[in-house]
């Protein structure tokens, strides 16, 4: 199961997600694969190999906005992807552009990937776009999926069910500390070291959580333009990151 999770408070919105594959087997014990590289999978139904890229796994830069997704990832990417394309960080938009692509996605999930359409539905995508007020959207596969809604609040996460509650309550709390402390001096780099640290944390409570993550930040500057970057690393690297500027650090959001 993956950690992501976005917030959506007025002026910034942050996405993060861990990296992990767990493949599981007919014997023996799951393997997994944290990154940082592609993962080769064999897909016995087809008969030849697919890829799982490591670069943003299970997170996409929707243009004003972020995506995750939880589920079934792997072709649950093609969703992303799409809504990528769409720059679909908008709730409706973001739905109407899966109501168009669904047939052609799922498709292509069984042609591709292998992955019948029941499974892909378990796909579960977060998202957000920066606005005024905040705000973050759930968007499930399915055309009828109960968890798709238009406003979740300003924050959703998908969190390993092997987490305590207490300690999965104590890592929110401490991030959303960071988080209004960092909007108000508009510091993007100390939002990106909350988000890591939140990994970082259910990481070393969950087998399914790998301590990597990749995370995106996007944030209004005093200018009222929006400013996006794209963070990918160790958790202990990116908390270590010694420097406070955001534009010069990490790599564009594309």
């Amino acid at each position: 199961m993956t950690f992501c999770f976005i917030a959506s408070i007025p002026g910034v919105v942050v996405a993060a997600a861990d990296t992990r594959v767990v493949l599981h087997h007919d014997l023996g014990e799951p393997a997994v694969h944290d990154g940082p590289k592609d993962l080769p999978v064999g897909l016995a139904l087809l008969g030849r190999e697919a890829v799982i890229p490591y670069r943003q796994r299970k997170i996409r830069f929707l243009g004003a906005g972020w995506a995750v997704i939880t589920g079934e990832f792997v072709s649950g990417s093609l969703v992303l992807d799409a809504l990528r394309e769409a720059k679909a960080a908008r709730f409706n938009l973001a739905q109407s552009t899966l109501d168009r692509a669904r047939e052609a996605l799922e498709a292509r999930a069984l042609s591709e990937m292998g992955v019948p359409t029941a499974q892909l539905r378990e796909t579960l995508v977060i998202g957000a776009e920066l606005s005024p007020d905040g705000g973050v959207w759930t968007l499930g596969v399915g055309p009828d999926d109960p968890r798709t809604a238009a406003n979740r609040g300003v924050f959703v996460a998908n969190t390993p069910l092997d987490v305590p509650t207490n300690v999965a309550a104590s890592a929110k709390q401490v991030f959303f500390n960071e988080l209004d402390l960092s909007r108000r001096t508009g510091d993007g780099i100390r939002i990106m070291k909350a988000a890591a640290a939140f990994i970082g944390v259910v990481s070393r409570h969950s087998k399914e959580a790998s301590a990597r993550a990749q995370i995106g930040v996007t944030i209004k500057d005093p200018d009222t333009h929006s400013v996006s970057r794209y963070f990918d690393g160790a958790v202990d690297d990116l908390l270590s990151l010694g420097t406070n500027d955001f534009l010069g650090s990490g790599e564009a959001a594309v």
